[in-house]
């Protein structure tokens, strides 16, 4: 899978079936400029997304989701030890083949899916790295999630599922813009 960086970065980041992590600077000829694999990669790469950054320095957040379930949060500022960069959060709520990871614009929000199972989602809430506990419930019927994205301003969450349908829902927290 592959991901461009932010709108202040000139990274692109691909990530493959080898659980290794490519960051590409695409002002340098595509030169890749960092190779790190992905940690506890027990499972094979399916996905790669990244999130916004309020600065070079402060660095991106960037996630990574496993055949195995696992989804790792890193944020491409902390320090590599060892040629490895540790995940700032390893989200272990569901146990198989991540299919869909994406940032919301406002980097507030990450939802994470596997089609593999029914209603496979979960949202995590980015600045306490804390999955929501309280959606989806038992009684909301997502089906198998094929898609999902935020909107640009993060007031509303649509979900594509297997048959067909698109969901879209009113995040009562955040203000559409």
């Amino acid at each position: 899978d592959m991901a461009f960086g932010t709108e202040i970065s000139d990274e692109f980041l691909t990530f493959g079936a080898d659980s290794c992590i490519y960051i590409w600077d695409v002002r340098m000829q595509s030169r890749c400029v960092e190779r790190h694999f992905d940690a506890g990669g027990a499972g094979n790469g399916t996905v790669i997304d990244c999130g916004s950054s309020a600065s070079r320095k402060s660095g991106f957040l960037y996630s990574t989701g496993q055949t195995s379930g696992v989804v790792n949060i890193y944020n491409s500022s902390s320090a590599m030890i060892r040629g490895s960069r540790l995940p700032i959060k390893e989200v272990m709520n569901l146990t198989t083949p991540i299919s869909c990871v994406r940032f919301s614009k406002d980097n507030q929000m990450m939802l994470i899916a596997s089609r593999e199972t029914r209603n496979g989602f979960r949202i995590v809430h980015l600045p306490s790295l804390t999955v929501f506990s309280n959606w989806p419930t038992v009684k909301t019927t997502l089906r198998r999630v094929n898609c999902a994205e935020f909107s640009p301003g993060s007031g509303y969450l649509a979900i594509g599922n297997d048959s067909g349908s698109v969901m879209l829902y009113r995040l009562n927290h955040f203000q559409p813009k």
